[in-house]
């Protein structure tokens, strides 16, 4: 293997060997990516954002492991869940410095497809003990659906002639263990319409008020036994979820 000289460890040749064999156990294709980067472009007369893509800082294998059991706070209205994530990636001078807050996609996964769906937070980025391999911690929520995607829902909140309603609230809630728990709020802008992020394939009803108006329950409903739930789809936005309210 050519590992020894004259009687001594030929490092660089170790070295070599064993950075061919960590490659093989890299299985999995991977971006680092700069979040902060995606900025889009608002078009105020279509109310939509376009563009908006995170700079790709750099492409290749790595070796992705689980490191810490599942922790489950709860965020806003849900309840995530954060697992701690390894990655192990070649000593790739390309790669530069690595700093908390990027974010990692996989864009392989490998013999784990489900890897694909995930979009992993970086906490941390060191080298490895082994001078072959660089060392990046992650977290990731492993209770969303398909979380390096997005999928959300949307409408308008008017009053009966059709006029838009600014500041009316918009709430979310899924139904569990005869219970309606509520998951996101958003309130409209001055045109009446509202955006909604969504946990993908999760049924919920939505539900619509404003000060001085009756509180709806979609679609038309007075009541969350009533109401017709929407069910998000997954990378796309539901759209065409609106409300009319009446006068209280």
């Amino acid at each position: 293997m050519g590992t020894f000289t004259s009687g001594a460890v030929d490092f660089a040749s170790v070295s070599a060997h064993m950075a061919s064999t960590m490659l093989s156990w890299m299985n999995a294709t991977v971006q680092i990516v700069d979040p902060n980067t995606a900025e889009g472009e608002w078009d105020p007369f279509t109310n939509t954002e376009t563009g908006g893509e995170p700079t790709v800082l750099w492409q290749g294998p790595a070796r992705i492991q689980h490191l810490s059991s599942e922790a489950t706070p709860v965020v806003g209205y849900s309840q995530v869940g954060i697992r701690g994530i390894r990655l192990q990636v070649p000593m790739d001078p390309d790669l530069g410095f690595v700093r908390k807050g990027l974010q990692v996609i996989v864009t392989d996964g490998g013999s784990d497809v489900e890897l694909e769906q995930l979009q992993f937070v970086i906490t941390s980025a060191i080298n490895s003990s082994y001078a072959w391999v660089r060392t990046i911690e992650c977290e990731v929520d492993v209770k969303s659906v398909a979380n390096s995607t997005w999928s959300g829902i949307a409408g308008t909140v008017t009053n009966a002639t059709q006029t838009p309603i600014a500041n009316a609230v918009v709430r979310s809630f899924h139904h569990e263990d005869s219970l309606w728990i509520m998951d996101y709020e958003t309130t409209t802008d001055v045109l009446g319409n509202y955006e909604l992020p969504a946990d993908a394939g999760v049924p919920v009803a939505l539900v619509a008020s404003a000060n001085g108006f009756v509180t709806e329950y979609y679609d038309g409903a007075s009541s969350f036994d009533m109401a017709d739930t929407v069910t998000p789809a997954n990378h796309a936005e539901t759209q065409g979820i609106d409300f009319a309210l009446e006068l209280d």
